[in-house]
């Protein structure tokens, strides 16, 4: 299965558990950035835990903010866990990348003193 078509599987499976409209429109806002990082006929047997942890570096690289950053990873985390329930893939490699958190700016700036 290529992951653009996991996504939209995703994407209609929240709208049939009665997602919002907006938790819907989150998912698809992330997980299409995530997609076309991964160029969209990406088959998910091809992507590995490196993908999900160089998507999460591109993204801080873009400067986003930490509520950003972890939004894509949560969206990945959401879109691995539905694809493990279903039994598409057998890993959730959301888990690959830790969130970011505030203590992690606190002691990047301790360093950088």
């Amino acid at each position: 299965m290529q992951l653009k078509d996991a996504i939209e599987e995703f994407l209609l499976e929240l709208d049939i558990r009665g997602a919002s409209k907006e938790t819907i429109r989150s998912y698809r806002n992330s997980l299409k950035t995530f997609s076309k990082y991964m160029c969209d006929s990406t088959k998910l047997d091809n992507i590995k835990a490196i993908h999900i942890k160089e998507f999460a570096k591109f993204n801080k690289d873009r400067g986003l903010k930490m509520k950003s950053q972890n939004g894509y990873i949560s969206s990945i985390r959401a879109l691995y866990t539905y694809l493990v329930d279903e039994e598409i893939v057998s890993k959730n490699l959301g888990f690959a990348v830790k969130l970011v958190n505030a203590n992690d700016k606190k002691e990047d700036r301790r360093k950088r003193k």
